[in-house]
């Protein structure tokens, strides 16, 4: 009896800890240009169905209101990029920035849970081209990890306001027009490795959904680029799977997310026409 008592404080002590660290936690999308932020209505959109209390804001350049968004947050063209800018000023404690582009199928609850691990986390980039990986900053080892940057978990401390101000400053600062290989020097610089997703978190290369079978498991988010040479289609209606991959891929989404053991409800987005 008396070691039960102890478990139940313990277990009840660990439930309020959680809690309490999920309490500000939220999502950013960050965009300029109306059709890049009309993407991100959408997108924001099938993000409540897959997690309908999710906090969410957005940061733009556009004079938009949408009840969509928890707030909105405008962009000054001469500040930080808006990707940067989202991030280093969310009012989160715990932000994911997802892009206009991705998908999300799946709650992503346990990302927040991981940044108590680690105060950043990514989805490996996937463009390892080696011109890319040395074109930003030479005598990097070929295994440090490039992250895309269409999906960025940060938790709000010194280490992660100190990486995205380099980023950001390092970005404007360079002729190269991609932020990824400068992030990999900045974590380079700063000798920190980020907590890597698989790719599940942020499947890019739709391809590979051709191969995808019930032991991959769910696929939590798809960054889509496709959607950006779509017909625009309004930006009150949530982006479907149905939009961009055929019967026979939908079907295997939904037997690969029937065997995956870490699924224990309904996703709502599976449902969209």
């Amino acid at each position: 009896m008396f070691f039960k008592r102890i478990f139940r404080k313990i277990a009840s002590q660990a439930s309020a800890s959680t809690k309490t660290k999920n309490r500000n936690n939220g999502f950013v999308f960050a965009t300029t240009g109306l059709e890049y932020t009309n993407l991100a209505r959408r997108a924001a959109r099938t993000l409540r169905l897959a997690m309908p209390e999710a906090k969410i804001d957005l940061f733009t350049d556009q004079e938009i209101s949408d009840p969509v968004f928890n707030q909105i947050h405008p962009v000054d063209r001469s500040g930080p990029r808006p990707k940067m800018c989202s991030l280093l000023n969310s009012r989160f404690d715990k932000t994911i920035y997802l892009d206009a582009d991705i998908v999300v199928l799946e709650d992503l609850s346990d990302v927040f849970d991981l940044l108590e691990i680690r105060p950043m986390v990514g989805a490996l980039g996937v463009s390892r081209r080696r011109v890319e990986m040395i074109s930003y900053m030479k005598g990097i080892p070929h295994g440090f990890p490039l992250l895309n940057g269409g999906f960025v978990g940060i938790k709000k401390c010194k280490i992660t306001k100190d990486i995205l101000t380099d980023w950001d400053h390092s970005f404007h600062n360079s002729p190269l027009r991609k932020d990824q290989p400068i992030l990999r020097g900045v974590l380079f610089r700063h000798k920190f490795i980020p907590l890597v997703l698989g790719q599940e978190y942020n499947l890019i290369k739709l391809a590979i959904l051709d191969r995808w079978g019930p032991h991959n498991g769910a696929v939590r988010c798809l960054h889509v680029r496709p959607l950006h040479q779509a017909p625009q289609l309004s930006p009150k209606k949530p982006i479907s799977l149905r939009e961009f991959v055929s019967p026979k891929t939908y079907e295997r989404l939904v037997r690969a997310r029937q065997n995956d053991q870490s699924i224990k409800t309904a996703s709502p987005v599976y449902d969209l026409p």
